[in-house]
């Protein structure tokens, strides 16, 4: 562990989680950074491997995605919350983890939280060719609609 840590781990929680108190430092800032410093209380929740590998899992979403349009707006709402944490609100984190896997598939244009003919959609993609409304926080389902919408052999 190093001293300038902000959160020292004990190293059978760094092994568990295959990383090193250095990578779990710059999550932290990653965090701080679009979360404020609240983020350290969220993140102190607990040291367990699968609260840990989340906050990494936060730290490589918020960083992927901090260039976005839209994303300042999602930030807001996330750091509004009376007690902020890095599972609620649903929502949004749900429709965070939806860009980042549609970016890692490799879809360009993306923008978050758009108003489109007065109406807000969560994601938007190939300028303005589809746009998703993340109403259901069931990963595949929303997929699929994705998909039958830009394939319709794929059904709904």
């Amino acid at each position: 562990m190093t001293g300038s840590s902000l959160i020292p781990l004990d190293q059978s929680v760094l092994d568990g989680c295959s990383t090193t108190q250095e990578e779990f430092d710059t999550w932290i800032d990653i965090l701080i950074t679009h979360l404020g410093p609240r983020a350290v209380a969220a993140a102190q929740k607990d040291f367990s491997l699968s609260h840990v590998s989340h906050i990494g899992r936060c730290a490589l979403v918020l960083r992927t995605l901090s260039g976005l349009d839209g994303f300042d707006k999602v930030m807001r709402q996330i750091r509004s919350q009376e007690s902020l944490s890095l599972y609620e609100p649903h929502g949004e984190w749900f429709h965070l983890y939806v860009a980042y896997l549609l970016h890692a598939l490799g879809e360009e244009g993306l923008k978050l939280e758009q108003m489109v003919h007065g109406k807000p959609k969560d994601i938007w993609l190939r300028n303005g060719h589809l746009l998703v409304e993340c109403k259901s926080f069931d990963i595949r389902s929303t997929f699929r609609k994705i998909f039958s919408s830009q394939n319709p052999t794929l059904g709904p």
